[in-house]
């Protein structure tokens, strides 16, 4: 059956919860029904609530993961959450699309653990716009919007880079949550009255790996936004904890 399905890539990190991380991208992979390849790029300590640390996957051996994979797989969509270092990360997106040029990207900027543990201190700043030419799609919430381009206006994108940039909107204080894309010189808005529910963990990871998902299966970046926004909304409201459930998108 499986054969028939799109390979999706993800790199990320191990939550051992399940709620963040490579687990979650694994999961929405399912839902979505494209078969999901994980690639651990480290290990980390954590639970839902509370982030202990973390121990770094070496580049070598990410590498080395995908390598494996390369000889059976060719997958047209790659995600990407967290990796030791911008330096690394560029090295991984050079590496990998030496080999399957026409993979599509889309990076999830972990900067920031929800318990407030940073995962990056020194930000090269001329790495990142390198980086950003390289991939379709990045996905920042406010925070890291922010310190990554630092700007609070997702208009002023296109004067920065030609790749789409999806600002979400979960950390405003509005009642409607609003993301935004910036797609080919083009702002598009995907809106929602916040839910009276609870509070999830890892809904980046899972609204991310919900695009890649859209995107392997033939969707245009507007349209894999869009779904994904779509896919997260029961999610927020599936049960008293902050543990999500998946639900098949149909």
């Amino acid at each position: 059956m499986s054969k028939n399905r799109p390979y999706v890539m993800c790199i990320c990190g191990h939550d051992p919860s399940g709620g963040a991380g490579l687990l979650a991208d694994i999961k929405t992979f399912e839902m979505h029904k494209v078969q999901g390849l994980g690639i651990c790029s480290a290990i980390t300590y954590q639970n839902e609530n509370d982030f202990a640390g973390i121990d770094w996957v070496s580049e070598y051996k990410i590498i080395k993961q995908i390598d494996m994979l390369f000889e059976l797989y060719q997958p047209k969509v790659l995600k990407i959450g967290i990796v030791e270092s911008l330096t690394v990360l560029e090295n991984l997106i050079d590496w990998i699309k030496n080999r399957i040029y026409e993979i599509q990207i889309v990076w999830d900027p972990v900067i920031k653990a929800s318990a407030g543990f940073s995962f990056h201190h020194d930000l090269n700043k001329e790495c990142f716009f390198s980086i950003l030419n390289k991939i379709d799609l990045l996905t920042p919430n406010l925070p890291e919007f922010e310190i990554l381009f630092g700007i609070t206006n997702v208009n002023e994108i296109s004067e920065k880079t030609t790749s789409a940039v999806l600002l979400k909107g979960g950390h405003s204080d509005d009642q409607m949550a609003v993301d935004q894309l910036v797609f080919e010189n083009q702002l598009y808005q995907f809106e929602h009255r916040r839910k009276e529910g609870f509070s999830k963990h890892g809904t980046g990871c899972i609204l991310s790996s919900a695009i890649a998902a859209n995107l392997a299966l033939g969707q245009s970046i507007p349209e894999a936004c869009k779904n994904a926004k779509e896919y997260i909304q029961p999610i927020l409201i599936s049960n008293s904890t902050r543990l999500a459930y998946h639900y098949a998108n149909e």
